[in-house]
């Protein structure tokens, strides 16, 4: 059957329309944007009260997209109307930074930009027409951009600059991060913890003044580092973390998906890349349930038969750090009482905290906690004044860390090591974060609480004392209090 001139006509004239609306939302995806989730959500909200905001999140979780809507909003100056975070209204000069140069052409680039044609950019959250005429300067990696400016809702102009860590690896750091006074910087992954303090350096007189912005996302593929670390153990009141983000908490990522996705990774990897939770090497070393491993507080006295035992390692250039212990043999468990870390004390003030709860129950120690005095060989260990010192060894007679390492693995996966809740958080920071390194060596560090711990576990049951015990040696007999200090007097 034919079609009428006029058909042909409305024909075209729907195609046109259709096409003319294709492009139209390609080139204003701004105004098509998603349902954010709540934690996205959050993550735009936090810049009205923070000026450096972390998101951790597992790989495919959508973090650099949603990073990259909040970087043209503050490039450009035009936000949604139910924007819930800072709205910037000046012009800005912000930097972008990623891995290396494909990883900032190829992620950064196109979320803010789109894809290159003829005629310019399409499809990022940037629109084509916010872009200034003539102002796209290219680097000399094929297809990648330098630096370009922005239109600004003030009528003025951002400018954008694309840069990459290994810039600073390669010993150019006075290239990318010299300059004028930045007002917002977007991080993308996770970068080398040398670049952070250059970067807040640029930012400390951005937005004329109030300080300048910086939004990390990443994936926390080299594990805990310092800025990681920093963020989630102890951000300062700028600083907010968005996450550990897991894949339960991105409905793009449907099950079969997160199935097939997940049995592809290595099996230390899956933690990282699902729940956004650090990498450490070759994985973390203990993998507890924390909802099982800490308790509630008890009053120690309704057990009097537990014995206990406090663990000490010193400090020469780390914290010291102090365990108390306390085990059931009736019931087979060990329980982790309290602790206590600190640095920059002399050697009385820590002997203090030693001697804060159970002074008269046996201290173990590790040999190097015996350091002599240079000239006089004095031994420094009486300066503690830890009335009962007990060498350090394992049941075995040795010293092994492995040995110490294992029993306190299998003790959490029975459930006999038990954690008490609000007075040992120096430990569960530790565990955290401790791991092995690629070649399956335990990495040493941050791990004072934990060492001070394996040496008291390793020897509770040999040499701790039952509370009856501990209080013959004092006036008073039982205190109310014993989870925080005795205040009996030690008899002449």
């Amino acid at each position: 059957m034919a079609h009428s001139p006029e058909q042909i006509d409305r024909a075209r004239q729907v195609i046109a329309l259709r096409e003319a609306a294709i492009t139209y939302k390609a080139n204003h995806k701004r105004e098509f944007a998603p349902e954010w989730y709540p934690w996205q959500q959050a993550m735009f909200a936090a810049s009205a009260t923070h000026r450096e905001v972390l998101v951790l999140a597992g790989n495919r979780s959508g973090k650099t997209s949603s990073a990259g809507f909040e970087i043209a909003c503050h490039l450009t100056g035009r936000y949604p109307d139910d924007w819930s975070g800072e709205r910037v209204t000046h012009p800005i000069l912000c930097w972008a930074f990623g891995v290396d140069s494909s990883q900032v052409r190829d992620v950064l680039q196109k979320e803010l930009l789109g894809k290159s044609r003829d005629d310019g950019y399409s499809g990022g959250w940037i629109h084509p027409n916010e872009i200034v005429p003539g102002s796209i300067e290219r680097s000399q990696i094929p297809g990648a951009v330098r630096e370009l400016r922005i239109k600004h809702a003030t009528g003025g102009e951002s400018t954008l600059s694309f840069k990459s860590y290994t810039q600073i690896a390669t010993g150019q750091s006075s290239l990318p991060i010299a300059g004028s006074s930045v007002d917002l910087a977007w991080v993308d992954e996770q970068p080398p913890d040398e670049l952070i303090g250059q970067l807040i350096t640029r930012l400390m007189t951005g937005r004329r003044g109030k300080g300048g912005l910086v939004l990390y996302s990443m994936t926390p593929e080299l594990g805990k580092t310092d800025l990681v670390a920093q963020f989630m153990d102890k951000p300062a009141a700028h600083q907010c973390l968005i996450g550990p983000v897991s894949w339960d908490e991105c409905p793009h990522l449907t099950p079969e998906i997160r199935e097939q996705t997940l049995s592809s990774f290595p099996v230390h990897e899956r933690e990282m890349r699902s729940l956004g939770i650090p990498l450490y090497g070759t994985g973390r070393i203990f993998r507890p349930d924390e909802t099982t491993l800490v308790i509630d507080p008890f009053d120690l006295n309704t057990k009097p038969w537990l014995r206990v035992i406090k663990g000490l390692d010193v400090g020469i250039a780390h914290p010291t750090a102090v365990a108390w212990l306390a085990y059931d043999p009736e019931q087979g468990i060990t329980y982790l009482v309290r602790t206590y870390r600190a640095s920059d004390e002399k050697a009385a003030v820590h002997g203090a905290a030693v001697n804060a709860m159970w002074p008269a129950a046996p201290t173990a120690y590790p040999p190097d906690a015996d350091t002599r005095e240079k000239g006089s060989g004095q031994s420094l260990l009486p300066l503690y004044g830890i009335n009962h010192p007990r060498l350090f060894e394992n049941p075995d007679g040795s010293r092994s860390r492995e040995a110490g390492i294992m029993a306190m693995q299998e003790a959490m996966s029975q459930g006999t090591f038990k954690v008490f809740r609000g007075q040992c958080e120096e430990f569960l920071q530790e565990i955290r974060g401790y791991h092995r390194d690629a070649k399956g060596n335990i990495v040493d560090v941050h791990d004072d609480v934990i060492s001070a711990t394996r040496y008291a576990y390793q020897m509770v049951g040999r040499y701790g004392v039952t509370l009856n015990e501990r209080n013959q040696a004092y006036t008073g007999g039982l205190y109310p209090d014993l989870g925080l200090r005795d205040r009996g007097r030690k008899r002449a």
